[in-house]
């Protein structure tokens, strides 16, 4: 009876080690998408991947939707400018 106990408690052990950490960096990755969005929305700058709702609909920011709305397109930081 102790063995499954030992068993049980270290596969919960083993568990939450894993998925603690991958936890973590979703969230880290969230914040960083997000902070993006946040930019975009302050700045009117908004970065090539980024998905923004407009009067359009959703849109995901690239150079092809850019050009397609009369924006300003920046190829050297891959950037849209909405106006």
């Amino acid at each position: 009876m102790k063995e499954k106990k030992i068993i049980k408690i270290s596969i919960i052990l083993f568990s939450l080690i894993i998925f603690i950490p991958m936890i973590a960096v979703f969230m880290w990755y969230k914040n960083i998408y997000n902070s993006d969005l946040d930019i975009c929305l302050d700045s009117g700058i908004c970065k090539e991947g980024t998905e923004i709702n407009t009067e359009y609909g959703k849109i995901k920011i690239n150079k092809f939707n850019c050009i397609k709305h009369n924006w300003k397109w920046d190829d050297i930081n891959s950037t849209c400018k909405l106006n």
